[in-house]
């Protein structure tokens, strides 16, 4: 099951907080490209979200070479497409589920 948090990232020496996204093993598989936005719907969220920035600030900060490389470029979908057509587009029409 894969899970996300916040994590410091340091980048051109600036630190900012990131989700960061792992795969079952904990592995970094993704981060949000830009710092998060301390918003929220209510008073609670807001609690949480402190939490997850306290907890954040006690790890380690992560560096760019801590993370996965982006692709060079990435997929592009015309508005308008159906599912058959936006899963041949990605390269997923060819995927099959197996059952175990």
């Amino acid at each position: 099951m894969t899970y996300w948090n916040y994590r410091i990232i340091i980048k051109n020496e600036e630190y900012a907080i990131h989700e960061v996204f792992y795969d079952d093993m904990g592995n970094i598989i993704a981060y949000s490209q830009s710092p998060i936005e301390f918003v929220a719907e209510s008073m609670e969220e807001l609690k949480n979200q402190l939490q997850w920035i306290q907890e954040a600030l006690e790890d380690v900060p992560l560096t760019l070479d801590d993370l996965p490389i982006a692709p060079e470029t990435l997929p592009t979908v015309k508005d308008g497409i159906t599912i058959d057509e936006l899963e041949q587009q990605l390269g997923l029409s060819e995927v099959s589920l197996v059952e175990v």
